[in-house]
Formats: structure tokens, sequence, C-alpha cells
């Protein structure tokens, strides 16, 4: 080993201690996932004067502490210094699964009805996240953000999520083309801004584009889940569902229990019209604000504990 200053000798210590017991476990150990095991243990590379987590784990292996090998997936995976000479690429196994590239993802009746739907909650606050920690394990079929939680898992791959700032960006700027020149005015003004996801979905409230920029949203985002699927071969289940299904809209007879004739109906009155359009309203309403907390919980991430 290459000598060290005290600095950086316990980190060092610590990083090869941590990889000696993934390989001890027979667990393979990547960046994605050696690194939020050792922010768990209080260690952060950037006290010791690393912008990267990966320029640590270089400087630890000139130092003769671990060996790195670089994966087919892009990470790094780190090796106890006692391993043999670690090739230059590894191979990691092939997740197999039951995906033919000419399936979709989503049902096309879904996509082509106007029934209201529902993203699966990690994918959606994965591809809506500007954060560029998100990964999906294909062995769980669930994506997470790797660097608050995932450390240890035993998996063969994990499949990186690209951020989404510029995407939504792009989505935001199409949606705005598409509007009539007094609501294009409005959201190109909140647009040149800088307005993030959930700022935009409530001036699109403003204007009564709710209910259209919310299916857009969800349609653009189903898109991408299922390109960014297709390139890696994968296929997530129940990437998107109905929030209202034909079963739940049945009713069910109520048992007579008297034996004296009804009145016939009467047709609803016209206040009751008024009313139940006012109600399709605010679950709109109600619908658009639950997505745009949803979206801001995605961008600025959980709150930590004090």
């Amino acid at each position: 080993m290459q000598p060290t200053t005290d600095v950086y000798t316990p980190a060092f210590e610590l990083l090869a201690s941590t990889a000696n017991d993934f390989h001890r476990h027979a667990r393979p150990c990547l960046g994605a996932t050696l690194k939020p095991k050792l922010a768990s243990r209080g260690f952060d590379e950037r006290t010791l004067g690393f912008a990267k987590f990966g320029d640590f784990l270089r400087a630890a292996e000139r130092a003769g502490y671990v060996k790195l090998g670089k994966t087919s997936g892009g990470d790094i995976a780190i090796f106890p210094s006692t391993a043999p000479d670690a090739p230059s690429t590894i191979i990691l196994p092939p997740v197999l699964a039951p995906f033919s590239p000419a399936a979709t993802l989503i049902p096309s009746p879904l996509v082509s009805s106007n029934i209201p739907l529902h993203v699966r909650q990690d994918l959606w606050n994965a591809f809506n996240s500007h954060s560029d920690k998100w990964v999906y394990d294909p062995n769980q079929d669930r994506a997470f953000r790797a660097d608050t939680e995932g450390f240890g898992m035993p998996t063969t791959r994990l499949v990186a999520i690209p951020p989404g700032r510029e995407r939504i960006a792009a989505w935001m700027r199409a949606f705005t083309d598409q509007q009539e020149p007094h609501h294009k005015e409005s959201l190109t003004a909140a647009l040149d801004r800088g307005a993030e996801s959930y700022q935009f979905s409530t001036i699109a409230s403003a204007n009564g584009l709710q209910r259209s920029w919310r299916r857009f949203h969800i349609q653009q985002t189903l898109k991408a889940i299922e390109a960014w699927a297709n390139e890696h071969g994968l296929h997530p289940n129940n990437v998107a569902t109905a929030y209202r299904t034909p079963a739940a809209d049945q009713t069910i007879t109520p048992k007579i229990l008297s034996l004296s004739p009804t009145p016939p109906a009467t047709p609803p009155s016209v206040a009751s019209a008024q009313l139940n359009t006012r109600l399709e309203s605010l679950i709109d309403h109600l619908i658009t604000d639950l997505i745009s907390l949803r979206g801001l919980i995605a961008i600025t991430g959980p709150k930590q504990p004090s």
C-alpha cells in the first residue's frame, strides 16, 4: 500500500472493510449500492475534498486499499485489494424478463380512452424527478433513489433512469405550443420565468387547462417509461391503471323492503345537474392538486428527519 495521510486512512479503511463485507456475503459491490452503505455509517466524500464518489474510489485504489473495474452498465465495481486483478469490463448477467419488442407496457384501451389514468408511483416519481440517482431493480420490479435506499440488495443489475429536468421542460413547451393564443401567452411567460412542473400545473389550472395538461403530462410520462423499458429490455408491471374501473361504476339494486308501490322516478332538476357539474370540476381540481404535490415531492425529495 502507498502511504496516505491520517485524514484519508480511516475513510479508506472503512471503504475496504465494507467492500470485503459485500464479497464475503457474495453480493456484487457496485458504486450505486456501496455509496449509500457508507453514508449510513457517516461517510461523505465531500468532507475529504472529493467532488465525486468515483474520485474517492480511484484515490483508494491508488493507495492500494481496493481494486476497481467497470461494469457493462457504466457503474464502478469494487473488489478487495487481495482479489485477482479485475477485468477492464465486467459483464453482468442479463436479467431475463417476459418481454417481447412488439409488446406494449400500457394497454391501448387505457391510452385511447378518456378514463383518468394513474401511473405507478415509483416510476412516476423517477421519471418526473430532477435527480440523477434514480435506478430500477429488474429483479424486484422497483424504482428507487440509490442515494437514499437499496444498499446491500442482492441484485444482478441496476438500470439507471435518466433525470427528468430537460424532459419535463420539453413536455411543458410542447403542451404550451398546442394552446390558444391567450392561454399560450400566460404559459409561455411562466416557462420563461423558469416555472417548475408543479408551478406549471397550477398556472394551467388557473387557465382552465387542468384536465388537458394532466392527461398530456401522464401520456408523455408513459411514453418516456415505455421508450426506456424498450431500450433496456425491461417489462415493469402495472405501469398504468385507471382511476375508475367499470366495475366501480356498476350500481347494486337495493332490496325492496316494502310491498307498497314506489312513486315514479322524477327527472333530475336543473339544480341537481348544476351540482353534478360543479362536483366534477372539484374532482378535477383535487386530482390536479394531488399530481402537483406528487411532482413537488419527487423534485424536492422526502423531508429529512431533524
